[in-house]
């Protein structure tokens, strides 16, 4: 399933979308996320390494998956397919900065792949990875509306605590 993306002439009808998603992409996103096996079928590409770099890695790697967003938008993919696109090539490269455990998550996230897949399924059949996509996105704002509400509470908390503690 992981193995080396085939470069030869394939017919529409192995692949539909081999036609709209050139061949240089497709080797790109095995090279950043599948190209070094390691125990039994699992395999990790170059990207969860360039984690190891601070910033510059990160930056580099985020640049690389921007090349496979963007054959999502000359291919045709809605809007909203390509902000879930952005939402996981975002999403690996800022929990690919936490120290240490980034790297392990940008070995296993696999957005680069994940990205040329949502291509490959938008492009048979684009309303099905429209709704889907809708589906993705809702759940990332809740999650980020979630996430910032237990933050201000948090503040909030801490604020009290600590006009309590000054105050007597």
């Amino acid at each position: 399933m992981h193995a080396r993306p085939r470069t030869d002439v394939q017919s529409e009808r192995d692949e539909p979308a081999a036609g709209l998603v050139p061949d240089y992409v497709r080797r790109l996103a095995w090279v950043l996320d599948d190209a070094i096996p390691i125990v039994g079928d699992r395999r990790i590409g170059i990207d969860g390494f360039l984690s190891f770099i601070p910033v510059v890695g990160e930056a580099a790697g985020f640049g690389l998956a921007g090349v496979i967003v963007l054959s999502g938008v000359r291919a045709g993919c809605s809007w909203v397919t390509i902000a879930r696109m952005m939402f996981h090539a975002v999403g690996e490269s800022v929990l690919g900065m936490i120290p240490l455990l980034g790297p392990v998550i940008a070995f296993f996230w696999k957005a680069n792949q994940r990205n040329l897949r949502i291509i490959e399924k938008n492009l048979e059949d684009r309303e099905a990875t429209r709704r889907e996509s809708w589906k993705v996105l809702l759940a990332a704002v809740a999650l980020a509306l979630i996430t910032l509400a237990v933050a201000f509470a948090g503040l909030v908390v801490a604020i009290y605590t600590i006009w309590r503690w000054i105050s007597g």
